[in-house]
């Protein structure tokens, strides 16, 4: 079996490397992350890294999580390791302990199966060499027995065949960001859904509003790891196609609840194994669309038996994509589960947590919903942010105060203004009091720096000293690297902020004719506001970024839609007459809506696709994959 091996580099490294080799000696083949970061505001913590990670745990058959305190201590790298492993891997963790007491740190996410207890192996080694010998190989042979056993091998199975009919999403780029971003207060919070869950005759959904940066989707994230009732968690993504319909939000939650419970996995293998033989006959399922059938109809058959609260965690509601336009737009996702809920379409002990911005087409929708509206407890807000900033940049000194008091509740900007702070990007007295202003200085400070770099296709030139125009010379030189940095990343920030889904790097790449280490580059300079899918496509984290890039507010750095997605054309263009064979997915369903949208200028271009037999196939074979 392929086995990822999630631990801290720490004084218990021996241990698991014995582990390791030994298992390799078995026959097993084994992944570690070399690559430990252990600062969470370290911007080496990026995508390349959680890509690298998440490649990892989908390669694997097994997640094996070695556990510590240090291992897993808030914001630690292997709390992000098990989240991933949790979303794609659902169960298929196998927890060892290292240290006495290490059961109570390992998160529910990663606690379905029994542990593997070798806490006390340092005492065992004072014992002298023969009886820790004999201790390590009876619980060497515990471990590989469960390795080895047919209750794993048959749930391994069976999730991978869930996997090839359901073909959900499996990306966990923003969770990953929210892990990253460390997560602090929203106690209160706690509580209330606390009580919702522990209320029999309260309503199963529970709606939580809020304004954006408000915390919303970090406490889903936190309950996703951290509260065994969750039994699966969605992260709808306004430019990912496949976290933003309720046909994609279906198929994952689907996923992670089969991976969870072993009666909804078996009614679901059945409902897709039918499925497939309807396909196989050319025909399509009659019984509803893919929530109805994967979760309102199985649910129902689940046996509560001693089984407790089940929550499905939707956040971001309001992120998936409308139906209609203007006063008639829906939504439809609210507007199943509202539906659902109504007609008692699932058991009482099924429960929906919501986040979502206050949107009509989400709350009315949600009617029967106990609604809570995060701000309307702006003390708790507050509270619960100055504690977020004195963990980032201490509780003594101004700068925590001028962050604290701009950011009121909103955790988008302490967040930023820290990463800002952390990299000296300003002093306290210069703290910007929006989050607009600190989008802006972000951005100034990005690509400044990029500006910096050297240009190998420019002539060195050194700047005369003159010490009385030093001080001018190097405001020239600032404005120089600015004005570069602008003209190198700006069109591609717009070409990501304009797609309306993840872009690949490759197409990124093309559109904006950079090698592999300009895009890099690219992506190092602006890495805590971009997130990366696990088949390396980009898009901004924030949905609240994207709005001011939108907006008159980013005057310079303001993307129009049609610039960034004239930039797409061109780089599918130029993909389609290197070969139609090496178009990514991408390219391929966005060339023919992107020239319709500029086809005067591009008509020629635009027969040319309508006529090649060898487009038409690759679009065939895309919608055959469901991609």
């Amino acid at each position: 079996m392929r086995l990822f091996l999630s631990y801290a580099h720490d004084d218990y490294d021996p241990m698991v490397r014995r582990l390791k080799a030994d298992l390799e000696g078995l026959g097993h083949e084994v992944w570690i992350d070399r690559e430990r970061i252990s600062d969470w505001q370290d911007p080496t913590h990026d995508s390349d890294w959680r890509s690298s990670v998440t490649r990892g745990v989908l390669g694997s058959g097994l997640v094996l999580s070695f556990a510590s305190a240090r291992a897993l201590r808030d914001n630690g790298v292997c709390l992000d390791e098990l989240q991933i492993s949790a979303c794609v891997k659902g169960a298929l963790v196998q927890s060892v302990l290292l240290e006495p007491g290490a059961s109570a740190l390992v998160p529910p996410a990663a606690s379905f199966r029994q542990f593997v207890d070798m806490g006390d192996w340092r005492e065992k080694l004072t014992r002298g060499d023969d009886e820790f010998e004999a201790w390590y190989a009876d619980r060497l042979a515990e471990l590989t027995t469960r390795l080895d056993g047919e209750e794993l091998q048959r749930y391994a199975a069976e999730l991978e065949e869930v996997e090839r009919l359901l073909d959900p999403g499996l990306s966990t780029a923003k969770q990953d960001a929210l892990q990253a971003a460390g997560f602090v207060g929203r106690g209160w919070l706690a509580k209330e859904v606390d009580a919702w869950l522990d209320d029999g005759d309260a309503s199963q959904v529970m709606l939580v509003t809020g304004t954006p940066g408000c915390g919303k989707s970090a406490f889903a994230a936190h309950e996703l790891m951290y509260d065994c009732r969750v039994g699966a968690a969605v992260f709808c993504q306004y430019d990912n196609a496949a976290f933003n319909d309720i046909d994609g939000v279906a198929r994952a939650a689907a996923f992670q609840l089969a991976a969870r419970f072993p009666d909804y996995r078996t009614t679901l293998l059945e409902t897709l194994r039918r499925e497939e033989g309807l396909r196989a006959r050319r025909d399509e399922p009659r019984d509803g669309g893919p929530f109805e059938r994967y979760v309102e109809a199985i649910s129902r058959n689940l046996i509560r038996g001693g089984r407790g609260n089940v929550v499905i965690v939707i956040d971001g509601l309001d992120e998936v994509a409308m139906e209609g336009s203007g006063p008639r737009a829906v939504n439809p996702l609210a507007e199943e589960l509202g539906g659902l809920i109504r007609e008692g379409g699932v058991p009482r002990f099924v429960r929906f947590l919501v986040t979502s911005r206050a949107d009509a087409a989400v709350v009315d929708s949600l009617t029967m919903a106990r609604r809570l509206d995060v701000d309307a407890h702006p003390e708790e807000g507050e509270a619960d942010v100055r504690a977020y900033v004195e963990a980032r940049v201490g509780r003594e000194g101004p700068l925590c105060e001028e962050i604290a008091a701009g950011a009121e509740t909103n955790f988008q900007y302490a967040r930023v203004a820290c990463d800002l702070a952390g990299h000296g990007a300003f002093e306290a007295a210069a703290v910007p009091r929006s989050l607009g202003g600190l989008y802006r200085l972000y951005l100034d400070r990005a690509f400044g720096e990029a500006g910096a770099q050297p240009d190998a296709s420019a002539p060195s030139e050194k700047a005369p000293e003159v010490a009385g125009d030093a001080s001018q010379e190097e405001a020239n030189h600032k404005n120089a690297r600015h004005d570069k940095g602008m003209r190198k990343n700006r069109k591609a920030l717009c070409l990501i902020a304009s797609m309306g889904e993840p872009v690949p790097r490759e197409t990124l790449r093309r559109a904006m004719k950079w090698s592999e280490h300009d895009e890099k580059e690219f992506r190092e300079a602006l890495w805590t506001c971009l997130s990366e899918t696990p088949d390396g496509r980009v898009s901004l984290f924030q949905r609240s970024l994207s709005d001011w890039l939108r907006s008159d507010e980013a005057r310079e750095y303001r993307c129009e839609r049609g610039e960034g997605r004239e930039l797409a054309l061109e780089a599918c263009i130029a993909s389609f007459h290197n070969g139609v064979g090496g178009m990514n997915s991408f390219e391929a369903t966005n060339l023919l809506p992107l020239l319709q949208e500029n086809e005067e200028s591009h008509l020629g271009v635009l027969l040319e696709v309508l006529g090649s037999a060898e487009f038409a196939e690759r679009l065939l074979t895309l919608a055959r994959d469901g991609r």
